[in-house]
């Protein structure tokens, strides 16, 4: 058996401290994903754990929204507000990792605006994953 002395011991305790607190970091990061459709149909899943499921989750949404090829359009890691609006003629923005609700839905208008919205925007969709 190893005999550590006092010292050896702290920086070992300090050691596997960081490497929790490191490892419970990771498991905490979030991700958000939405696909979109050439219809305009749209999924979109967040929430902790492997990019691989998230994705996943929003392009099923999708199909089961009936997107027609849908496409990735939004692929975010990290925390915050998020948002999906719509325009009067069908086109689509979102956001993710927003401070506000209401900056989450500004920052998606943007994206519409860029998308050809044409100023008449509803919110179709907004969450919060800031835990």
């Amino acid at each position: 058996m190893i005999d550590f002395n006092k010292q050896e011991k702290i920086s070992c305790m300090k050691i596997t401290f960081c490497l929790a607190i490191f490892l419970c970091g990771l498991k905490a990061q979030s991700q958000t994903v939405v696909y979109a459709g050439s219809n305009r149909a749209f999924g979109v899943c967040w929430g902790g754990g492997n990019i691989n499921n998230t994705n996943q989750c929003a392009y099923n949404k999708a199909v089961n929204e009936g997107a027609t090829n849908p496409q990735r359009i939004l692929s975010y890691a990290g925390k915050g507000y998020g948002a999906i609006v719509r325009s009067a003629n069908g086109a689509i923005g979102c956001s993710a990792g927003a401070r506000t609700p209401q900056d989450a839905i500004n920052l998606a208008i943007d994206w519409c605006k860029r998308e050809g919205g044409d100023g008449n925007f509803n919110a179709e969709m907004e969450w919060d994953d800031r835990y």
